[in-house]
């Protein structure tokens, strides 16, 4: 299938996927139809837990995040994903946006419990931003 308005959208990976964050999962439907209805595509971004966090417990996760250097913990998964998105650009896609988790310390767009993005969005909005890409941004 075509992607006629090359328009894309980035989604966290629990998102997408089934069996991470119920509470987004609810919105996925909804959300999906209204890219649908817009002619945009998605690209689901690989998930900073499954790379670097998954065997630890919550607290201990939360540590990791506060304690490590967000540039070293995700450099496995931030390199290809900018790249991907540099090749889409070139390709003369618009990278419409990207969606983040409510509340996640990691993909959260605003986290008002510590009043601030999530680590893994931060380094990520940086390093696009660095590039000279600014992404419009929603939570669900």
């Amino acid at each position: 299938m075509e992607n006629t308005g090359r328009k894309i959208i980035l989604v966290p990976y629990c998102f997408m996927t089934k069996g991470f964050t119920p509470e987004a999962r609810n919105s996925t439907e909804e959300v999906l139809k209204v890219l649908f209805d817009f002619k945009t595509g998605i690209v689901q971004m690989p998930c900073p837990h499954l790379v670097s966090l998954m065997n630890e417990d919550d607290k201990k996760k939360a540590e990791h995040i506060i304690k490590k250097n967000p540039r070293n913990l995700y450099a496995g998964i931030i390199n290809p994903l900018l790249i991907q998105i540099e090749k889409y650009k070139q390709m003369d896609f618009e990278i419409t946006g990207l969606i983040g988790i409510k509340g996640s310390p990691v993909c959260g767009i605003y986290n008002p419990t510590v009043k601030e993005y999530g680590s893994f969005i931060i380094l990520l909005n940086k390093e696009l931003r660095n590039r000279g890409i600014y992404l419009r941004m929603a939570v669900i």
